[in-house]
């Protein structure tokens, strides 16, 4: 039996596409949490479970009681945090050639269910900061009158993933269970020294968003890719 949401709700995903998934037992060096086999190919997975903090908690009563509440945090900083803390458990068998995906569940929530919904801490801008770098908005301004000539967008520092950083991470999904259904949507990393491949989770509730190398500078360049 999984021992938290996040695994049991990977587990009952893999389950309903006919994915083999085999718990890896733990040992004293770092391991992930599932073996997964599918009809082509085998892969690792490593599961986190993304709970509140005393400061969201905070925020989530308000939201609950006043159904309104400002919210002000670094794009991708909860997200990254999870990224940093699962990527030792996928390296330390990285000698065994396989894909290896970090899966990430929102579980800031009260106990009576009160939750800001997808579009919380692993929202698309969230992941998308936390892999390829914090959001950065150049702008060009006339001196003499302050007007905006041109603005340029891209991603900045603190980025994850470079081609030379944790290649052994094949891609990064979030699974939601908002709306119902279990969904799960996988952040294809294009640095990966081995991809996962894109008929591993095709399912209607299965979303698969790619970038091209050049692009991973740029937000809000992901496109489909299933």
């Amino acid at each position: 039996m999984s021992s938290n949401k996040s695994e049991a709700l990977f587990v009952s995903l893999c389950d309903l596409l006919s994915l083999a998934v085999e718990k890896i037992p733990e040992t004293r060096t770092k391991t992930p949490d599932f073996k997964v086999t599918t009809a082509g190919s085998v892969f690792l997975a490593e599961v986190k479970d993304l709970r509140p903090n005393e400061e969201e908690t905070l925020l989530l009563r308000e939201f609950r009681d006043k159904r309104m509440v400002s919210v002000s945090s670094e794009l991708g900083r909860r997200a990254r945090g999870m990224i940093e803390d699962a990527k030792y458990q996928l390296r330390e068998f990285r000698g065994q050639c396989l894909p290896g995906i970090i899966v990430l569940y929102d579980n800031i929530k009260l106990d009576d269910g009160t939750s800001l919904g997808p579009q919380g801490a692993l929202s698309l801008d969230h992941i998308t900061a936390a892999m390829f770098g914090q959001w950065v908005v150049d702008l060009k301004i006339e001196n003499s009158t302050g007007k905006i000539l041109g603005r340029n967008d891209r991603c900045g520092p603190k980025e994850s993933f470079t081609r030379d950083t944790k290649k052994y991470v094949s891609a990064v999904a979030v699974i939601c269970d908002y709306f119902g259904p279990i969904t799960i949507t996988l952040y294809h990393n294009p640095y990966a020294d081995y991809p996962l491949p894109l008929s591993t989770f095709n399912g209607a509730n299965c979303h698969n968003l790619c970038v091209p190398i050049e692009n991973t500078k740029r937000p809000q360049s992901w496109i489909r890719c299933d």
